[in-house]
C-alpha cells in the first residue's frame, strides 16, 4: 500500500543557504554509524542499502520539484547528494567488513571418522 503526502514547502532564501551539502555530517560517518547495524547482525547489507539511498521514482519526483522551486530544491539536490555519498562510503566499508568476517571463520575440516 502506497500514500502520497502533499507537502506545502515555503522557506527562506536564508534558511536554504545554511542548509546545504556543506552542513551535512561527513558521508564516512554516517556510513560507519549505520555500518554497525550490520556488524551486530540487526539488518542485512542490502537492509541498510534499502534505508540509504533514494529510490528512483522518489527522486526522480524530488527534482523536478528542485527544477521548479530551484531555492527550496536545493536542499532536495543535497540530500540526495548525501545519500549517493554515504551509499557509496557504505559499500566500501561493508566490503571490508564481509572480507574482515570471511577471513575470521574457522575452517571447517572434517574428522576423519566423518568422511563417508
Amino acid at each position: 500500500m502506497s500514500c502520497r503526502i502533499k507537502v506545502d514547502i515555503s522557506v527562506t532564501s536564508n534558511v536554504v543557504a545554511r542548509v546545504d551539502a556543506e552542513h551535512l555530517p561527513p558521508a564516512q560517518n554516517e556510513a560507519a554509524a549505520l555500518l554497525v547495524l550490520l556488524e551486530h547482525g540487526a539488518l542485512t547489507v542490502e537492509d541498510v542499502r534499502l534505508l540509504i539511498q533514494v529510490p528512483a521514482d522518489e527522486e526522480k519526483t524530488l527534482r523536478a520539484f528542485a527544477e521548479k522551486n530551484p531555492l527550496a530544491g536545493r536542499l532536495f539536490l543535497s540530500v540526495i547528494e548525501f545519500r549517493r555519498r554515504v551509499l557509496e562510503e557504505f559499500d566500501r566499508l561493508a566490503a571490508r567488513v564481509t572480507i574482515a568476517t570471511i577471513a575470521r571463520r574457522p575452517t571447517h575440516r572434517p574428522s576423519a571418522d566423518c568422511v563417508s
